[in-house]
C-alpha cells in the first residue's frame, strides 16, 4: 500500500490500521474514539480501498468545492442538521459549542469549514 502524502500537522493526527478491527476490536474502537474526540480526524491505513477510487473521489470533491456558492447551495438538504448534503462555511457548530462566529475559551470551537455529507443509508 502506498504511503500517504505528508500533510502539514499529519504527524499529530493519529494513524489507525483497520487490521485492528479484527485483531483488537476494543483497541480499534478506543483509538478511533480518542482520535475523533481530540482531533476530529483520523488517518486510516490498510483499509483496502483502491487508490483509483480515492483519486476519483478527491477529484470530484475538489470540483464540487470549486463551484460558486450558488451552485453548492443547490445541494443543501434542509431539516437534517447538516448531516447530509452541502453544509455551507460557518454553519456547522460542534456539539456543545457556542454559535458560529463566536470565540470559545474551551476546545469546543465552532467549525469554520464547509462539507458535503452522504450515506448509503
Amino acid at each position: 500500500m502506498p504511503t500517504p502524502a505528508k500533510v502539514p500537522g499529519a504527524d499529530e493526527v493519529p494513524v489507525v490500521s483497520t487490521r485492528m478491527y479484527d485483531d483488537d476490536f476494543a483497541g480499534f474502537v478506543r483509538a478511533l474514539g480518542e482520535a475523533y474526540e481530540r482531533y476530529g480526524f483520523v488517518i486510516l491505513e490498510e483499509h483496502g480501498i483502491e487508490q483509483e477510487l480515492i483519486t476519483t473521489a478527491m477529484e470530484r470533491s475538489k470540483a464540487f468545492f470549486a463551484c460558486d456558492d450558488a451552485c453548492k447551495r443547490k445541494y443543501v438538504l434542509p431539516g437534517l442538521g447538516g448531516a447530509r448534503g452541502y453544509t455551507a462555511f460557518g454553519v456547522e457548530t460542534a456539539k456543545g459549542a457556542q454559535a458560529p462566529g463566536t470565540i470559545s475559551l474551551d476546545d469546543r470551537t465552532p467549525r469554520f469549514n464547509h462539507t458535503y455529507g452522504c450515506s448509503n443509508q
